[in-house]
């Protein structure tokens, strides 16, 4: 079984840029990952945000230390064995293009990354071999948790794909087989 464990980000005044991204491996993978970034970071929960500006868990940390950290953990993410996919929108072009359409709508853009991600990743695990189940995760979000849920039903429905999709415990959890046919917090700094 494949386990993808996804987020989404967004600058701090929601204008600028929204992303959906998530990293999916094996068990073993995500443990040796997992004890890579435990032994870096110890306990503290990372949230990019809080280290950049030093919030949080990363109060009185010295800008260098933090900035080392980051660097540290970032190529943690690059060496291992974990692939991931991001899906990022320009919220200030859809402000100017669609105002109407963002002020009406203005989870579209989790919705848009949310499909996106969750496609890219379901076709990756689908050239796995041996092929593979895949099951996400995402952290809730009690804004968007029933339309998600809804999409999920919109994909088995629609789609090649076949899941089953359960929530429980503040996650949104699915197991999704991918068709037949052929990272986080990162993909908004580098945009």
């Amino acid at each position: 079984m494949l386990s993808a464990f996804g987020d989404e980000s967004c600058d701090q005044t929601k204008q600028r840029v929204f992303a959906v991204a998530a990293l999916v491996g094996d068990n073993s993978a995500w443990a040796h990952f997992r004890s890579q970034w435990t032994e870096r970071l110890g306990e503290t929960i990372f949230h990019s945000a809080d280290c950049e500006a030093g919030y949080g868990d990363f109060r009185g940390v010295g800008e260098t230390e933090r900035r080392r950290l980051h660097l540290d953990l970032t190529q943690i993410l690059a060496e291992s064995n974990l692939m991931g996919y991001g899906s990022a929108i320009d919220l200030a072009g859809c402000h100017e293009i669609a105002p109407n359409v963002i002020a009406q709508f203005p989870d579209m853009p989790y919705y848009d990354c949310f499909i996106k991600t969750i496609v890219f990743l379901s076709d990756l695990a689908a050239v796995f071999v041996p092929r593979e189940k895949l099951e996400f995760t995402f952290d809730q979000n009690r804004n968007t948790q029933y339309n998600a849920g809804l999409l999920y039903e919109w994909m088995v429905s629609k789609t090649s794909r076949a899941h089953l999709c359960v929530m429980c415990d503040g996650h949104i959890t699915s197991v999704v087989l991918g068709r037949p046919s052929a990272s986080t917090w990162i993909v908004p700094k580098a945009i």
